[in-house]
């Protein structure tokens, strides 16, 4: 199933083995008709599933103005430092912090094999929202702009597809 835009942004998802306690299945990114992640690989959907209905509840808190004046690449690179980079010289109260202050933006799943190396956030201000991301292949950044809560509808549709499958 496909919900959204693949020119812009969407969500592929296909579900397998459903005889199981888990629901197994793959799953993948759509922007400008190119693919975000790695559909080849069967994985768990609920967490995937739990994770992006968490990235819900941020909607609006997403400011684009944190990266005032930053290229598609200086946005990636700060929100990839900030979550993943050498925290050494933050306490650890600093750390969480700069980690609450930085999920947010990020869109991508990290820990599922789906996502692995992946990086994509999403940013808002008052014309819509910026889809961003840097393509795990040719290591390129791009960028979509999105209709206000595009992303948020995008990914309900997929919720409301999976959840009867996965409760």
């Amino acid at each position: 199933m496909i919900f959204g835009s693949k020119t812009r942004f969407a969500i592929e998802s296909e579900t397998h083995d459903l005889e199981t306690e888990f629901v197994l299945g793959q799953i993948c990114f759509w922007s400008n008709d190119r693919k975000i992640g790695d559909d080849e690989q069967r994985i768990m959907l609920a967490p995937i599933a739990d994770y992006l209905r968490e990235t819900l509840d941020d909607q609006g808190q997403r400011p684009s103005t944190v990266f005032t004046g930053f290229s598609p690449e200086q946005v990636l690179d700060q929100v990839d430092t900030a979550l993943y980079g050498d925290a050494a010289n933050l306490t650890g109260a600093q750390a969480r912090e700069q980690w609450q202050h930085y999920k947010k933006f990020c869109i991508c799943p990290n820990g599922c094999e789906a996502f692995d190396g992946e990086l994509a956030v999403l940013l808002e201000d008052a014309d819509g929202e910026r889809w961003i991301w840097r393509d795990y292949l040719d290591r390129q950044v791009y960028e979509t702009r999105l209709h206000s809560a595009e992303y948020e509808t995008t990914v309900r549709a997929f919720l409301d597809w999976l959840s009867p499958l996965v409760c």
